[in-house]
């Protein structure tokens, strides 16, 4: 799931193709993880103006095959127009139901999707568990009372001395009470 957020202002308008250039990298980088992708945020981008910005997101999104769930539901609304700004896309092959709110605290409207997704159990049912054996504490104290903790004591700071110390203090946890299926 992403969440974004594209600030309206001249600044950020004038670098839209380095928007569209870090979202299609981000999104990439998504799909290397998992191939199913919620993408949803406000994006400032009015997909119900034909423009140049809009026919650039839609390509973009295309390209990875995210379908806009929210096509043509107005997500802000004034006294003179009517815009798309929030926007809900997924690849997910299933169904869903799009609702669009008015809220007291914003001047966009609240876009809620539901989806309908069946998650499959895990085939492979196993527990992963730590031995608190009386032994596997006398290992893990042994180790901490041998330590000369010169890292701890001879760092710059008092961030890199904790740092230092969770570090030393994990290796020994799990050197003498290590998790096991």
């Amino acid at each position: 799931m992403l969440l974004l957020y594209r600030p309206s202002n001249v600044k950020s308008n004038g670098k839209m193709d380095t928007f569209f250039e870090r979202l299609g990298d981000l999104v990439e980088k998504q799909l290397c993880i998992t191939s199913e992708i919620i993408l949803m945020g406000d994006l400032n981008i009015n997909l119900l103006d034909a423009n140049n910005h809009s026919l650039s997101l839609t390509q973009l999104m295309n390209t990875f095959n995210l379908k806009l769930l929210n096509d043509l539901i107005p997500t802000r609304i004034a006294n003179t127009s009517s815009t798309l700004l929030d926007h809900f896309y997924s690849n997910l092959n299933c169904t869903h139901k799009i609702f669009v709110e008015q809220v007291c605290f914003s001047d966009h409207e609240c876009v809620q999707c539901d989806f309908d997704i069946i998650v499959e159990p895990p085939k492979d049912k196993f527990k992963w568990v730590r031995d608190f054996s009386h032994e596997n504490w006398e290992t893990f104290f042994e180790l901490l009372s041998g330590e000369t903790w010169i890292d701890v004591f001879s760092a710059p700071n008092v961030d890199e001395m904790t740092n230092n110390f969770m570090d030393t203090l994990i290796i020994y946890f799990e050197q003498s009470i290590p998790s096991k299926k």
